[in-house]
C-alpha cells in the first residue's frame, strides 16, 4: 500500500518500540520509556493519547491491540525484520548449519533504527543503545561462525569476504584482523597480508594508543615466513596457552601470584573478590594473568573479556563478552543461578534462548 508517513516523532518511536517486540508490551514499560519523570498517572494519559495517534496515522487501526494492560502490534498484519531476526534461534555455539547464520546476516540491514533518536526520552534512548549492540553483536557473531565455516570447507576467498565485512563494523577486532591474515596467507597472498597488518597496526595505534597484541604479530611473522598452518575454526574460550614465552620461569612477581592465590582461596570459601591489576602497556599483565589461569590448573572456569573506553557501547560490555561463550557452552548452569537470571538477561537478552 506504500509508505505510510507519520509525522509525529514521538509516535513513530512508538511504533517502532512496539515492532522491535516479540510479545505485547506492558503500559507501564511504555510510559517510563517515554516519560520517566512524569507521574505514573500522567505519563498513562499521554500514552493513551499517543495510540490514538498512532491508530488514526495507520491504515488499518486494528493493527494495534490492546489487551490486558498490555500494547502490541497484530502478528498477523505485520511484518517486521527484527522479529524475524529474533526468530532465528542461532546459538553459535552448537549450530551446525551455516544456513542459520546466513539468514541471521542476510535480515541484518546495519545499525538499528540508524538515525533515530528521542532526545526528551533518555530511556528511550537508552533502549536503542542496548538493542543496535545486541542486533549487531548477534551479526558479528554469525559472520565469524561463516568464516570459520567457509575456511574449514576451503572456501578461502568467501571466509575473506565475510572477514572483511566483519572488520567493516568492528574495526578494532584485532582477533577478525588476524584471521584475515592467516587467511590471505593461506590464499598464498602475502602482500595482502601484509597489508592487513599494517591496518590493523595503524587503527589500533589510532584509535587506542597500542600495537598489536603478540598473538597478532605471531601470526604476521609466520605469514611472511610461510610456516602457518592451514587455517581452521579457532578453538573457544580463552587461550592462555599463546602468550608468548609462557614456558619460560615468571621472575620477580612471586608476590603478586601469592595475592592472587590468596584471594582465589578465599573466593572458594564463599567470600567474593575482586582484583584489579593495574600498570602500564608492556610491564607484563597479561603475562602475570597467563601464569595465575595456569597455576589454577582446571580448578575453576577462566573467563576473559576486554573493553576499551572509546569502543564500549554498552554497560558491563567486558563481562558480557565474558559470560557469553560460557553460558552458550553451560546453559546448565542457569539452572541454579536462580534470580541472577533475570538481572543478567538485561544485558543478554538471548538468554531467554537458552533458559526455555
Amino acid at each position: 500500500q506504500g509508505l505510510v508517513a507519520i509525522s509525529r516523532r514521538k509516535v513513530r518511536a512508538l511504533l517502532y518500540r512496539l515492532a522491535a517486540a516479540q510479545d505485547p508490551v506492558s503500559r507501564e514499560h511504555l510510559s517510563f520509556l517515554f516519560w520517566p519523570d512524569t507521574r505514573e498517572s500522567v505519563a498513562r494519559r499521554n500514552l493513551t493519547s499517543l495510540l490514538s495517534h498512532l491508530r488514526r496515522a495507520l491504515p488499518n487501526p486494528e493493527v494495534v491491540r490492546v489487551r490486558d494492560d498490555h500494547v502490541g502490534l497484530d502478528a498477523a498484519l505485520v511484518w517486521s525484520d527484527v522479529r524475524a531476526l529474533e526468530n532465528q534461534r542461532v546459538d553459535s555455539a552448537h549450530q551446525a548449519d551455516p544456513a542459520a547464520h546466513e539468514r541471521v546476516v542476510n535480515l541484518y540491514r546495519g545499525p538499528f533504527l540508524e538515525g533515530i533518536f528521542q532526545s526528551d526520552s533518555p530511556e528511550y534512548e537508552s533502549w536503542l543503545t542496548l538493542e543496535r549492540s545486541r542486533w549487531e553483536q548477534r551479526y558479528l557473531d554469525a559472520l565469524a561462525s561463516l568464516v570459520d565455516h567457509e575456511a574449514s570447507v576451503g572456501k578461502l576467498q568467501s571466509a575473506i569476504d565475510l572477514a572483511l565485512r566483519y572488520v567493516e563494523v568492528d574495526d578494532l577486532a584485532e582477533k577478525m584482523h588476524g584471521r584475515l591474515i592467516e587467511l590471505y596467507a593461506n590464499l598464498g597472498d602475502r602482500r595482502a597480508a601484509m597489508r592487513q597488518y599494517e591496518r590493523c597496526a595503524e587503527i589500533l595505534e589510532r584509535e587506542l594508543g597500542v600495537e598489536p597484541l603478540p598473538e597478532t604479530q605471531a601470526i604476521y611473522d609466520a605469514a611472511l615466513k610461510g610456516t602457518l598452518a592451514p587455517v581452521a575454526a579457532p578453538p573457544a574460550g580463552p587461550d592462555w596457552s599463546k602468550v608468548p614465552a609462557l614456558d619460560l620461569p615468571l621472575i620477580g612477581r612471586t608476590d603478586f601470584l601469592a595475592e592472587l592465590d590468596s584471594a582465589f582461596a578465599r573466593a572458594r570459601d564463599g567470600v567474593g573478590t575482586l582484583v584489579l591489576l593495574s600498570g602500564e602497556p608492556g610491564i607484563g599483565k597479561t603475562r602475570l594473568m597467563a601464569e595465575f589461569a595456569q597455576r589454577l590448573n582446571g580448578r575453576a572456569h577462566l573467563l576473559q573479556g576486554a573493553g576499551h573506553p572509546d569502543s564500549q557501547l554498552t554497560p558491563y560490555q567486558p563481562l558480557v563478552d565474558a559470560l557469553r561463550p560460557f553460558l552458550a557452552a553451560s546453559p546448565s548452569w542457569l539452572e541454579s543461578a536462580g534470580c541472577c537470571v533475570d538481572e543478567i538477561a538485561l544485558l543478554m537478552p538471548e538468554l531467554s534462548d537458552l533458559t526455555h
